[in-house]
């Protein structure tokens, strides 16, 4: 991880703590939830990208952005559930079996915010027992509403099979509302979608189109995706050189998908010089954030001295980590 790197994570660290203790508790309770929430995920980021006492350092931040992001959610679902009118409530609605139908209580017609957070929180567990379906129910609610995030997370749990049974089409129905609202999420999975052929016939052309729409709305893991469809001439002609110009903008965003291609590129002179000692740099960079096939990959450049010295310890070490990935 370069230094550049670093200095953005902490620094979006510090921004999100910032305002999340500048937030009233009574006036922007959700948005302080959020914020150390991300502020959560960026520790975690930056445990993987740091070793030694920097990285116990964060893992102590880390620990404590959980603790406060549960006890708020935690107080966020009780508060919702509180403003809810007695004569309504997610248990007792039709959500489950006239999915289409407009909802009828204050709460839901007044706030899909509130429906989408009590989603939220059903579907991470906090402030109650995790439970997908009545997340769903919730994320339904405000989705109705056009809550675009609720739409991507009903997208995510007809994607997954959590709450509903499994269903690829329902997913798309709702990944493709989610770009229509202006999110790249929507696009990125769309794209994904469009690649596996999972609810819709399986078209490269359509799913390069939708990882582009995703790189321009600032998706930083669709940069990968395009790089691999010029990899393997998916949807467009081969090209190795257009792939490891995408497969480095992801790389130099953390990627770790990115960054492990990049160095497979380097190892084999595709696309790139062939450069031993780049591709083992690239390896590395993908299996400290625990990207197993960069492990295998990194191990064998230090069994046969590929861009590094000859080193069967290390070679050991990265075949071990590869191995718990595969049992």
């Amino acid at each position: 991880m370069n230094t550049q790197d670093m200095d953005r994570l902490v620094s979006e660290y510090h921004a999100y703590i910032q305002n999340a203790e500048r937030y009233g508790a009574d006036q922007a309770f959700k948005a302080e939830a959020l914020n150390y929430q991300w502020a959560a995920e960026i520790c975690s980021r930056l445990v993987e990208r740091t070793t030694g006492a920097e990285a116990q350092e964060w893992l102590k931040k880390l620990a404590a952005c959980e603790k406060k992001t549960r006890k708020l959610w935690t107080e966020l679902y009780t508060r919702v559930r509180k403003s809810e009118p007695e004569t309504g409530s997610a248990d007792d609605s039709a959500c489950g079996t006239q999915a289409e139908e407009p909802d009828k209580t204050a709460a839901e017609q007044k706030d899909a915010d509130a429906c989408y957070w009590s989603g939220l929180c059903c579907y991470h567990g906090y402030g109650m027992e995790q439970d997908y379906t009545q997340a769903v129910e919730w994320f339904r609610k405000a989705a109705q509403q056009g809550h675009v995030w609720a739409c991507f997370q009903l997208g995510i749990c007809y994607y997954r099979g959590q709450g509903p049974d499994q269903d690829y089409t329902q997913a798309v129905h709702w990944f493709r509302k989610t770009a229509e609202l202006g999110d790249y999420n929507g696009h990125y999975w769309l794209g994904y979608c469009y690649y596996f052929g999972r609810g819709v016939e399986q078209d490269y052309t359509q799913a390069m189109e939708w990882f582009r729409k995703a790189i321009e709305l600032g998706h930083e893991y669709a940069y990968y995706w395009l790089g691999i469809c010029y990899y393997h001439g998916q949807g467009v002609e081969q090209d190795y050189t257009q792939a490891v110009q995408w497969f480095r903008k992801g790389a130099e965003l953390g990627d770790e998908d990115a960054r492990y291609w990049l160095g497979v590129c380097y190892y084999h002179g595709q696309g790139v010089e062939q450069d031993y000692a780049q591709a083992a740099e690239w390896y590395r960079k993908a299996a400290d954030q625990g990207h197993k096939d960069a492990q295998r990959a990194l191990a064998d450049c230090y069994e046969n001295g590929r861009g590094v010295k000859t080193d069967k310890a290390q070679a050991r070490y990265w075949q071990e980590k590869y191995k718990k990935f595969i049992g």
